[in-house]
């Protein structure tokens, strides 16, 4: 069978790939990370504050700061039922922080501190693993997608020469139903005046598996100015800039009921991809202590959305069964892109008692239904500005139908049990950015807009069809510290707990108007539970 049928289409379209949800889920929230005691207390200290970790959420927090504070933080995350994949194993070491804070006496009755600060952190470590058990599929497949897909894109117009590839071709097709066009697992009918007529997949299948290793980091480097006024309001400003250096890898396999041509007993799709960039975004933050004789106070702090600019290529390759043949590898090349993050919104509240337990409860909301994609300008191709053109409309769509916003609550204990040793305790809720049950990733149908038929949902650049619906999170954690006249040594341990719903492939269920209504392939439903340490020394003088 002739390779690559669109190949030169997909090629044209590189500058142009849309990307999906879940890019911008990876990179838009954040991981429950920082010095050992922020973590030890579930993050729950923006309103008690002098913490290097808090700068990154309520910027005024580093303002309650009187002596100046260096740390070094490293961690160690685990998944028990990971698989190596990619070379990663079920556990893996990281470097998680490292900062200072300058507590600078001004010498004014006024404004008795103005702090600055740096500090690193990793905001997400992306480590995380899924895999599904062998899961009946009746006569489902994946290629019923990959040729739903392919049908859209092609039928209705020429195929030309030797088949390399459709004439006046109007739409980029994905490079994963190229491949499996390549691979024999689909197939165009065409009449004998050339065009395409139909796209068959004559695969049924009665199971399948999958497994996805994710690992990498959303890294975020801080500079802080704080405030302390009168010792009753703290004010702070900070700047993030963020680097992105994501990998993952798929392996996704089905076996044949009835098979697409004698001997083949299953298929395989193994894929790879980088993601890597960067960007930045503003923090502002503000801490009120109202009464003078009371210890309690509240916080407030505004997060700007993250602008990220970001790199990705990916790499697939189909292989069939009994007889191991593969098929050569597909490959996206480099393609750029620009992610807006959700802009977020922080209130706290915390206060001591008796200088032997300090406690904090905070909300945080992440608007993930304003987040957007957008291209470079030089590959827009619609739209009457610049604007509107390098948007991408598909991804609008698929966010404001799948995405909601993120609920985060945080509570934190610290309690001093002897002289210099104290005991911490938190817990963290954050709710899903996905709506329940949302059928994301429909490749089944083309929409004529204008001059253009084109394949909703982010299918241009796609070199596999699984996803994964990350439900809620809830975080348990514990920490140790000893501190010191001028040095100090904490640790914490965090049990993590998240909901997922994996799906190999979209098989479209519809009503009977033809409105898409589901996805016919039952999810795959597992808890997702990451355990780490957390070691943090510093020095404080």
């Amino acid at each position: 069978m002739k390779k690559y049928i669109l190949s030169l289409a997909c090629l044209a379209a590189l500058g142009t790939q849309a990307q999906n949800i879940y890019e911008i889920e990876k990179v838009g929230s954040t991981d429950l990370s920082g010095t050992a005691r922020f973590v030890g207390m579930g993050g729950a200290m923006n309103a008690l504050g002098a913490d290097l970790s808090t700068m990154s959420g309520n910027p005024a927090a580093t303002g309650l700061y009187r002596r100046y504070d260096f740390a070094l933080t490293a961690s160690a995350l685990g998944q028990s039922d990971a698989e190596k994949m990619g070379g990663q194993g079920r556990v893996r070491g990281s470097f998680d922080q490292m900062g200072a804070v300058l507590a600078l006496r001004t010498g004014s009755s006024k404004v008795p501190f103005f702090n600055i600060g740096f500090n690193y952190q990793k905001s997400r470590n992306l480590k995380q693993f899924f895999g599904t058990d062998w899961i009946n599929l009746g006569n489902l497949s994946m290629t019923h997608q990959l040729a739903d897909q392919l049908y859209g894109a092609a039928c209705g117009f020429q195929v030309v020469g030797d088949n390399s590839f459709v004439a006046d071709f109007p739409n980029y097709n994905s490079i994963v139903s190229n491949g499996a066009y390549d691979a024999g697992l689909i197939g165009m009918e065409i009449d004998d005046n050339g065009y395409c007529t139909d796209v068959l997949s004559p695969a049924q299948s009665t199971a399948y598996r999958f497994k996805r290793a994710n690992w990498g980091r959303v890294g975020e480097y801080d500079i802080n100015f704080s405030a302390n006024v009168k010792d009753r309001a703290y004010f702070g400003l900070t700047a993030g800039i963020y680097e992105v250096n994501s990998c993952s890898s798929l392996y996704y396999e089905e076996i044949f009921k009835d098979a697409p041509y004698p001997g083949a007993n299953d298929f395989g799709l193994a894929e790879d991809t980088r993601l890597r960039g960067t960007g930045f975004d503003m923090k502002f933050g503000a801490i009120f202590r109202p009464i003078e004789e009371s210890p309690f106070r509240f916080g407030i702090a505004f997060h700007t959305p993250r602008i990220l600019s970001l790199t990705q290529e990916k790499y697939a390759q189909f292989d069939v069964h009994p007889d191991d043949a593969k098929y050569d590898q597909l490959a996206t090349g480099e393609y750029d892109y620009y992610i807006r993050t959700p802009w977020r919104l922080q209130l706290s509240a915390a206060t001591t008692v008796s200088n032997w337990l300090a406690l904090d409860a905070e909300y945080e909301l992440a608007n993930f239904k304003r987040t957007a994609i957008k291209y470079p300008t030089r590959y827009s191709y619609d739209g009457p500005s610049i604007t509107d053109a390098d948007k991408d409309y598909f991804v609008a769509d698929e966010i404001n139908y799948s995405l909601r916003p993120q609920h985060t609550f945080r509570l934190g204990a610290e309690a001093r049990f002897a002289e210099q040793f104290y005991g911490r305790i938190g817990y963290n809720f954050v709710s899903s950015a996905f709506k329940k049950d949302q059928a994301l990733l429909n490749l089944a149908e083309a929409t004529t807009s204008g001059d253009y038929t084109e394949l909703p949902n982010c299918t241009y650049n796609a070199t596999s069809t699984d996803y994964i619906n990350l439900g809620n999170t809830n975080r348990l954690t514990l920490g140790l510290g000893w501190h010191g006249k001028n040095c100090y040594f904490d640790v914490a341990y965090v049990c993590q707990n998240q909901k997922a719903d994996g799906y190999g492939f979209m098989e479209g269920s519809y009503d009977a108007d033809g409105n898409l209504v589901g996805n016919q392939l039952a999810p795959f439903s597992k808890d997702i539970v990451r355990q780490s340490g957390v070691f943090t020394f510093g020095v404080k003088f």
